[in-house]
């Protein structure tokens, strides 16, 4: 079951890194494996920097294990939650890993992982 569950996890992630772009940019993106994170890197427990100045939480862990199971490199840009979605829509990001909340409107405009193992029933 937590199988299947990392599988779905790893599907939303790699659905949300590809959103927006062309086919030539998915080829580029596929060939590179390097997903460009968004993050601030001050919101505990899901992304912040630990007493030796490492980046980490909840999302951070999330992300980094959904990489390695994928075979992908991640890019870390800490940046403030201000320009978090203006990164995302210029391409700055392929994803957020934040702790971001679900509205109508991001809900029409972005893909969200809406299942995480505390939801899951067995």
């Amino acid at each position: 079951m937590k199988r299947l569950l990392f599988v779905m996890i790893a599907f939303v992630f790699i659905l949300a890194a590809c959103g927006n772009n062309s086919s030539k940019d998915k080829e580029a993106n596929k060939d590179s494996k390097t997903i460009n994170v968004g993050t601030e890197g001050t919101y505990a427990p899901f992304s912040f920097h630990d007493k030796d100045g490492k980046l980490t939480g909840y999302d951070i862990d999330v992300i980094k294990a959904v990489a390695k199971e994928e075979g992908l490199k991640l890019k870390f840009n800490e940046t403030s939650w201000d320009s978090m979605f203006a990164g995302l829509d210029a391409g700055r990001f392929d994803v957020i890993a934040n702790q971001v909340g679900i509205n109508p409107d991001r809900e029409k405009k972005y893909k969200f992982l809406s299942l995480t193992h505390s939801q899951v029933l067995f």
